[in-house]
């Protein structure tokens, strides 16, 4: 059995949602502006990056194997809200409904993408390097030849395992209201596409201290139409636009951003080039 070395940042069974024609879509390349056709199995992953490179065998993807068992069920519970959605449309009445354990496995689903994007993976990284002291100890005591960055690694992925299984509770309890935003325009999806927001909607990008508590709205897309939100109070039905929650997805990718809408992309991708030419 060939073991899962290369390993997607964003889950497939999300990214399928931004497709034109699965596994196809359309992907701006960050770094170089410029707009391709891609197949979601293969964008965007990368060697290793939940690999417990100490261990053997299976035992290395420990944390791989966790986020497959969350990723299993999204079709499920995305199908349930689907359900919930056309009920509603069919009833007219008042708010969407929707079931305790979809609301909880969305929670999770969020924790989890936030954990293994490049932006919490620098933040825990770079707190890691400041405890010199008892790295140097673990390579000290090691009978294995371990390195500092190693060690920062596997600590890191260590406590990305611990949180991702954990602290779904505690996000609801942070956040209270739950909330899905639909819109008829289609929204695109980045490769951080988890976005934070304080209470005055500008966007939380770096990571300091205990972040979520300078965050009052946390919102991800589960599909080109349709957002999941998670805020501390309630929120209106004009909250947020199509446009600027792409500008925000635009502003929080690392090196890419999807869509199978290829106007919209153009458009986005227009940004990216002015940007290159004023920082010229």
């Amino acid at each position: 059995m060939s073991l899962p070395v290369k390993q997607h940042i964003i889950p497939k069974v999300l990214l399928k949602n931004f497709c034109c024609k699965p596994p196809l879509t359309y992907c701006i390349v960050n770094e170089n502006g410029y707009l391709k056709n891609v197949s979601i199995n293969s964008y965007p992953i990368s060697k290793n990056i939940y690999t417990f490179e100490h261990l053997e065998g299976e035992a290395a993807f420990t944390l791989e194997k966790d986020y497959s068992k969350i990723e299993s069920d999204f079709n499920k519970y995305y199908s349930i809200y689907k359900r919930c959605c056309v009920e509603h449309h069919l009833n007219s009445k008042g708010e969407v409904k929707f079931p305790p354990d979809m609301v909880e496995y969305f929670v999770g689903f969020i924790w989890m993408i936030f954990f293994r994007t490049k932006s919490y993976s620098n933040f825990s990284s770079n707190l890691l390097r400041t405890m010199e002291k008892d790295i140097k100890k673990i390579i000290d005591r090691s009978s294995l030849v371990k390195t500092k960055e190693s060690i920062i690694k596997e600590a890191h992925l260590n406590g990305v395992l611990e949180l991702t299984m954990y602290h779904s509770h505690k996000l609801i309890h942070l956040f209270p209201c739950v909330h899905i935003v639909k819109f008829k325009e289609k929204i695109v999806i980045s490769d951080n596409p988890v976005i934070l927001l304080n209470k005055n909607k500008e966007h939380v990008k770096t990571l300091k201290g205990n972040f979520f508590n300078n965050c009052d709205y946390i919102l991800l897309p589960i599909d080109e139409h349709s957002i999941f939100i998670l805020s501390k109070e309630k929120i209106n039905k004009n909250f947020i636009s199509p446009k600027q929650f792409n500008y925000y997805q635009l502003n929080n990718s690392d090196n890419y951003i999807f869509s199978s809408d290829k106007n919209g992309l153009t458009e986005l991708n227009n940004v990216i080039k002015s940007k290159k030419e004023i920082q010229k």
